[in-house]
């Protein structure tokens, strides 16, 4: 992700806010990729800067993300879904074989 751009990438081991306040960032993230699902979208969800994304593309926890109403009302969260196989279905022409 870095090599595309990214400024940070950093794993969820379960402290993720924890982790951010110890690097004293002055600015939350902006997007957050989710492939696990369950306590660790919300955990995601929990660091996001207000009215940014959060991309569910996984559930390999077997568990659908939860969040508190206060996430959709107050945080104005956005959760979008990515299907790597409908995306390349639609974009065939476009992807190399």
């Amino acid at each position: 992700l870095k090599s595309l751009g990214a400024g940070q990438v950093l794993m969820d081991a379960g402290s993720l806010k924890m982790e951010l306040d110890a690097k004293k960032f002055y600015a939350k993230p902006r997007l957050a990729l989710d492939s696990v699902g369950g306590p660790s979208a919300t955990r995601l969800a929990d660091c996001l800067q207000d009215d940014c994304p959060l991309v569910v593309y996984g559930c390999m926890s077997g568990k659908p993300p939860s969040f508190p109403w206060q996430y959709w009302v107050g945080k104005g969260l956005k959760v979008e879904g990515f299907n790597l196989r409908r995306w390349m279905k639609e974009k065939k022409r476009r992807v190399p074989a």
